[in-house]
């Protein structure tokens, strides 16, 4: 009877989830919205449980254009361990490989020297393609001088494969790049969900936030130039554009090309909840209607008003629900054990979703158990899915105590002997011993009533 309602319940559950949450426009990962996007591929993350709530040919390669700096930005961190008594110094050389690139560059000069540090916001606050090249030159550089440099590689190549390292270490499988900056190159891509692996991962690090949340960036004097402003190019934080403004951005990177379109990454904190967000490849087409001057922007802020207002976090499951349940042997007039999970399990869902519309989309169990058994032992795994999207995997544990009934014990222990190989062959070699035994005492039995009717006929 258990069993019959545990699938009916989850029959009932799988039902009211496919008709529970319509919508106009699908995420490729369940979760749904109301607005058409401009971007070609979208990644958002709620970054407190870490469920991703939207996405949009997030897999698809496309090009990073500066939002690489990001992945720049790491290798520099992990790599300088005093990023303010370091220093670095652009050459004409340099300066001349962005000649004709249409670079945006935060206007260092050549021989001026700088500390990692100041190269860094010169970097992420208006993306300066002068910083990436002086950045990767050096940590390039003295890389190459560490291995000895066998490969013959310049610096900065040395330094973007230093890049590609770190990506494949993250995990971004669809990631590679060819240069620090994010200039068009055929072999020069990510996807949308690579750059959020690689956004969540650098939000860490030391300064980086301090870095990407400012609105503009105070450089101190140099050995060339005075104390200047540099201006964030994140118009999202910035009141004075309405139409991208969204006060609760705090970062995180740009990026446009004409290959790459309008492309940003940004990071939002409002009533508790934080969000990531990744928005790549809209056209950039400048006052031409119905596409937006900045469709990247555009697209973040309604997706932030989306999932702030859409998006609370439910208790799904609580410790006291059974979730399956699994045979039990060695119990006395008790043959199955229900099980439950190892504790409460909230998730972040829709504001109007219904809870009954959860369900338990897979389970791990073992066929049967034995007893005895301890309540709260761990004797399998659930899946918890709303409208096909993966919830959360949870352990299963037994609901109560179950002791031994001895009885059953030896009985099952008396059975497993009688049934096994090695008793079954030794009654087989007695019933076959027993058989000898009654041909040969057959025989001389035989042989035995001879012996006497010869003895009797003999007599006579």
């Amino acid at each position: 009877m258990k069993k019959k309602l545990i699938l009916l319940f989850s029959c009932l559950f799988l039902f009211t989830s496919i008709f529970a949450f319509p919508a106009s426009a699908a995420g490729d990962e369940g979760f749904t919205i109301d607005f058409e996007t401009n971007c070609n591929a979208i990644f958002m993350k709620n970054l407190d449980t870490g469920t991703v709530v939207f996405t949009k040919n997030a897999d698809e390669r496309i090009e990073p254009a500066s939002t690489t700096k990001i992945l720049t930005y790491i290798v520099v961190s992990e790599n300088v361990e005093d990023l303010d008594g370091t220093t670095v110094t652009l050459t004409q050389e340099l300066k001349d490989s962005l000649e004709g690139t249409g670079s945006s560059i935060a206007n260092i000069m050549v021989g001026e020297t700088m500390s990692i540090y100041e190269a860094l916001n010169c970097l992420m606050v208006p993306s300066g393609n002068d910083a990436a090249v002086i950045l990767a030159d050096y940590v390039g550089g003295r890389k190459n001088q560490e291995t000895g440099n066998p490969e013959k590689l310049s610096n900065i190549d040395r330094f973007v494969q230093m890049m590609n390292d770190k990506a494949a270490e993250l995990g971004c499988t669809g990631t590679h790049f060819a240069n620090p900056d994010g200039l068009h190159d055929e072999n020069h891509y990510t996807t949308a969900r690579d750059m959020g692996i690689m956004a969540e991962y650098a939000m860490d690090l030391p300064r980086f936030m301090d870095i990407v949340s400012q609105t503009y960036h105070i450089v101190p004097a140099t050995n060339m130039q005075e104390e200047r402003r540099l201006d964030t190019t994140n118009l999202m934080m910035l009141p004075g554009y309405p139409d991208y403004y969204y006060q609760y951005v705090t970062g995180i990177k740009t990026g446009w090309h004409d290959q790459a379109g309008d492309c940003i990454v940004t990071t939002a904190k409002a009533e508790g909840y934080a969000y990531l967000c990744v928005a790549m490849g809209s056209p950039h087409v400048a006052g031409q209607d119905p596409v937006p001057d900045n469709g990247a922007m555009i697209d973040s802020k309604a997706l932030y008003r989306w999932a702030f207002r859409t998006f609370t976090l439910k208790s799904i499951v609580d410790m006291e629900k059974p979730l399956a349940e699994v045979n039990l042997n060695l119990a006395w007039e008790k043959d199955t054990l229900l099980l439950v999970p190892e504790k409460d399990v909230t998730a972040l869902l829709p504001n109007d979703v219904d809870l009954n519309s959860i369900v338990v989309s897979e389970v791990e169990k073992p066929e049967s158990v034995n007893a005895p058994i301890t309540k709260g032992e761990i004797l399998g795994k659930a899946t918890l899915s709303y409208a096909n999207h993966e919830l959360a995997t949870i352990n299963l544990v037994a609901s109560e105590d179950v002791q031994r009934s001895d009885l059953l014990y030896y009985w099952e222990g008396a059975k497993n002997i009688i049934s096994s190989p090695w008793f079954l062959g030794i009654c087989g070699l007695f019933v076959l011993l027993f058989i000898i035994y009654l041909i040969i005492a057959t025989i001389y039995n035989r042989r035995d009533r001879r012996k006497r009717k010869v003895k009797k006929y003999r007599k006579f």
